[in-house]
C-alpha cells in the first residue's frame, strides 16, 4: 500500500518522484480498508471477494488489484490509513 501511495511506509511521508521505477504503471488498484471489531466490514467482505473473483482481480489475465488493509493491526498501517484519508470503515478507495 505504501508503495502504491508513494509514501514511506514507516513514516508515511511522501517519497522522491522516481517515474522510471514504478512498477504499477497500467495497473488499477481498489483497496477496501477495514477494523477487526467492524460489523459493516464483515458483512462486505463477501461480496467484495465475490467481485474480485468475478474481475479475475490479482491474476494474469487482469490488470487490477482488489485489496484488504486492516488500519488498525499496528501503528505502521494506521499511519497509512490517516496518511490515506481514511476517517470510516469500510472505506472504499
Amino acid at each position: 500500500l505504501a508503495h502504491y501511495l508513494h509514501l514511506d511506509p514507516v513514516t508515511a511521508q511522501p517519497l522522491p518522484t522516481n517515474k522510471s521505477t514504478n512498477s504499477y504503471a497500467g495497473i488499477d488498484t481498489s483497496i477496501m480498508f477495514y477494523a477487526q471489531w467492524c460489523q459493516n466490514c464483515h458483512k462486505f467482505a463477501p461480496i467484495w471477494d465475490v467481485i474480485a473473483t468475478l474481475l479475475h482481480a490479482g491474476t494474469t489475465q487482469s490488470n487490477f488489484i482488489m485489496a484488504l488493509f486492516d488500519c488498525e493491526l499496528n501503528a505502521h498501517h494506521a499511519k497509512l490509513c490517516d496518511a490515506a484519508g481514511v476517517t470510516h470503515y469500510p472505506t472504499l478507495l
